[in-house]
């Protein structure tokens, strides 16, 4: 459930994004000319999305960082399964994270049912996918288009097949959390 607000949140967040940066400059102006046919018409799909009632943005404004205790409380009556407490030796002596992510979950369902679009997270989840796929795709076609007129082709000629022997196990694979770029800022800057 966290990530699907997350990700609803986001999304809501990157149209809003598009709505100023891109739109509301010269960058449209500029480029929605020279995108290709099929980004076109996924732009048609993110404007009819966002242009009406949609999940992304019920979700961002009232479930994904922040909902309304009284808006839970009304649905406290309804919850017909068992809502459990989780204690824990280390922690909290009255844990109720699940109680808590329980009760959202269901107010979420029920706001989602009111819109007359879901009956299930199953549908949800396959919207917001649909969404963020939409937006992948059109923020290549604008990468495209800005590369082609400053001269820099971004697409392979040809695809390339890559094929692993042995892939590494998920626990071996080190992220770094944090790096470094102090080098790179004060080469580009001048500064030291």
């Amino acid at each position: 459930m966290l990530f699907i607000r997350l990700l609803a949140g986001k999304l809501n967040e990157s149209w809003i994004l598009l709505e100023h940066k891109y739109f509301g400059s010269a960058l449209s102006k500029k480029y929605d000319s020279k995108l290709d046919d099929e980004a076109k018409k996924v732009f048609q799909k993110l404007r009819k999305y966002f242009g009406s009632e949609n999940a992304c943005n019920k979700i961002r404004n009232q479930f994904a960082f922040h909902y309304s205790p009284d808006e839970l409380a009304a649905i406290l009556p309804m919850m017909t399964d068992e809502l459990h407490a989780y204690l824990q030796r280390d922690a909290a002596p009255n844990n109720l994270f699940a109680f808590s992510e329980t009760l959202l979950a269901q107010a979420l369902l029920t706001l989602l049912k009111s819109l007359g679009k879901y009956e299930s997270f199953d549908e949800l989840v396959g919207e917001l996918f649909n969404v963020g796929i939409w937006f992948a795709q059109v923020a290549d076609a604008i990468m495209f288009a800005i590369g082609e007129e400053s001269g820099v082709e971004l697409r392979l000629k040809e695809p390339v097949e890559v094929k692993f022997e042995e892939l590494p196990a998920l626990e071996s694979v080190a992220i770094s959390w944090f790096s470094d770029t102090s080098d790179a800022v004060n080469s580009q800057s001048g500064s030291t």
